[in-house]
């Protein structure tokens, strides 16, 4: 968890009571849909059921999605890519391999730390793509999730 936190922050973080609880929520939900995803399994295969996932999910996010975030004006050509790589792989890939592990019987230590990799992954696409800086102890922060991502699953393997 420091790591992540060491990947995180800026200079000018400051926490609040409104982004606590919603991290917090954020947090109960992601157990609560883990377990429900564990056990309800429905009897299809792994792409069906992120399928499934991926359009309930879509459906009770859209009402909010209209609401607060504006539509864009215009789309460009980087647009389409992007929203491209969103689909397919952080959304269709990702979950499939995230149900695959979960519903497969993967230790939960293992798929709970198979999380972390989220942050880890927009901040190498931020820098490879976007030309973003970190900072020094932003990169140490960065080593440190995937040493303790590594370290874990090396003890989960030998047992």
């Amino acid at each position: 968890m420091a790591g992540m936190l060491m990947i995180l922050i800026r200079g000018n973080v400051e926490l609040n009571t409104v982004g606590v609880a919603c991290g917090f929520a954020g947090a109960v939900a992601m157990a609560l849909g883990i377990y429900l995803s564990s056990k309800w399994k429905f009897g299809v295969n792994n792409l069906t059921f992120t399928g499934w996932q991926l359009l309930f999910g879509g459906i009770m996010q859209l009402p909010v999605a209209l609401i607060v975030e504006p539509l864009p004006e215009a789309l460009v050509l980087k647009n389409y890519i992007g929203y491209a790589y969103l689909c397919v792989f952080g959304a269709l890939v990702s979950y499939f391999l995230w149900f695959r592990g979960i519903t497969g019987g993967l230790p939960p230590l293992a798929v709970a730390l198979l999380g972390f990799l989220s942050p880890v992954t927009a901040i190498f696409n931020d820098r490879l793509f976007l030309d973003k800086n970190l900072t020094a102890i932003q990169y140490a922060g960065f080593v440190l999730v995937l040493f303790s991502i590594a370290m874990v699953q090396k003890s989960v393997l030998k047992k």
